[in-house]
């Protein structure tokens, strides 16, 4: 039995998601932060679970050839990029093999899973990033929490970061100090940026309103004219680290972009894909997949702010969108007028209540996209979806975990898995997004 404060040796042969390697002693499972498949190392018991322990790395003993030294000197001490002191195209094996892992454990899936689509820009590339604050009497910061805790440690010039993100937070750190002690109710600040990383929206995050915003916020837009839109976000979190209250500052409203062969504008809070590179390969799959031929009925769920349903729109007979987030649905209707799309519907509530009242409605689907958030499909979307009978359903997710769980419930429904592809969308993280075809089984129904 192991005990707190051991020292082991282990040798690593197993990986996970968060970047830590698995190892076995006596039957138990011990997973080691930063350790690769492969190696053996010498490591100390630093907590025990019932299931399982922890440990750290003491020394080396038969180091990876994957190994490197990371870019970032914080890497560690951050947590961010938990993949960073492993080479690239290893990353890339590596997330191949954990959503296999996924799909075959919890999914009772075996597939064989593409392998991940590279990104062509594996530094740099994050248009969005939320920042965290504490303005108080010991200490006051604006960077990312610490690993494994809600520490706040300075970052400058984040790998992932595109450079005007970087660039921005510099300025908040000159600027908000001034008015440290106005600001111990900021808590966040999401900067999000354009695809090509010419113009940025910010967005301070508070327990309340707080006056000094205005100020703020024109320094802001007076100092670096790339910053275009200043929002302040208060009230208890109903949206990730969004509450339901909205304030505009000063700048526009919307941040405008371009998507495909859309133009488009996103209100702050909407969510879009935080790698725009990678975003237009994978758009690009999903309708090379979709194979839409001009005739079909398209059902998006969990639209967004509509860049999946209005690319397909170009093609469909006409396309159904359905979003609970009221901002981004304005968004989707906004972008499909000034693309003079007029074959989109879009419903704003939420997909479990929805979709079945389509199925009741008896709505002929060919195709249905899934895009959840990495919670996954509600039960209820998934019993929906299968009831339309649709040809063939995409299925969108930035998790392997839920998307084998839900997976496998689509195949109890009659649907088969055909195709999986990963995207490294998440660079130097264990984060992996994946692209999912289904068919239906013609013989289900019979």
């Amino acid at each position: 039995m192991l005990e707190k404060g051991q020292t082991i040796e282990l040798i690593i042969d197993g990986f996970t998601i968060n970047g830590d390697g698995v190892g076995r002693f006596d039957e138990q499972v011990v997973f080691v932060a930063s350790a690769l498949p492969g190696e053996k190392v010498k490591v100390q018991v630093s907590d025990i679970k019932p299931r399982y322990a922890r440990a750290e790395i003491v020394e080396f003993i038969e180091p990876s050839p994957n190994r490197r030294e990371p870019f970032c000197p914080i890497a560690v001490e951050c947590g961010g990029c938990s993949l960073q002191h492993i080479d690239y195209w290893e990353q890339l094996q590596l997330k191949q093999g954990i959503v296999a892992d996924a799909l075959r454990r919890i999914g009772g899936i075996d597939i064989g899973v593409n392998p991940v689509i590279a990104a062509d820009q594996p530094f740099n590339y994050r248009n969005r990033a939320q920042l965290h604050c504490h303005f108080g009497n010991l200490y006051q910061g604006v960077g990312f929490f610490r690993n494994r805790s809600n520490q706040v440690i300075d970052a400058e010039n984040c790998l992932l970061l595109m450079l005007l993100l970087n660039d921005a937070t510099t300025l908040l750190r000159k600027i908000l100090p001034d008015y440290a002690d106005k600001l111990r109710d900021l808590k966040h600040i999401a900067l999000h940026c354009d695809t090509k990383g010419d113009k940025l929206m910010i967005i301070f995050v508070t327990e309340r309103h707080l006056p000094e915003m205005e100020q703020i916020g024109a320094k802001l837009i007076n100092t670096d004219q790339r910053i275009v839109s200043v929002w302040e976000n208060f009230g208890l979190p109903v949206y990730g680290i969004f509450g339901i209250k909205w304030r505009h500052i000063c700048g526009t409203e919307r941040l405008e972009d371009k998507c495909g062969d859309n133009a488009i504008v996103f209100s702050p809070g909407s969510f879009t894909q935080v790698n725009p590179l990678q975003m237009a390969k994978m758009y690009k799959y999903i309708l090379d997949i979709a194979d839409l031929t001009g005739n079909e009925t398209v059902l998006d769920i969990y639209s967004g702010t509509g860049s999946i349903g209005l690319m397909l729109a170009r093609t469909a007979a006409r396309v159904i969108c359905i979003e609970n987030f009221d901002p981004a649905v304005q968004d989707a209707q906004a972008n499909a007028r000034r693309n003079n799309i007029g074959n989109c519907r879009f419903l704003t509530g939420e997909a479990e209540r929805l979709l079945p009242e389509l199925v009741e409605q008896r709505i002929a689907a060919d195709l249905i996209v899934l895009d959840p958030p990495r919670s996954g499909c509600e039960a209820e979307v998934v019993e929906a979806a299968t009831a339309t009978r649709a040809a063939k359903i995409i299925y969108v997710s930035c998790d392997p975990a839920t998307l084998a769980r839900d997976l496998r419930l689509l195949t109890a429904h009659g649907y088969q898995t055909k195709i999986v592809q990963p995207f490294d969308m998440f660079p130097q993280t264990g984060h992996v997004e994946c692209v999912t075809m289904l068919q239906r089984a013609s013989n289900h129904w019979k």
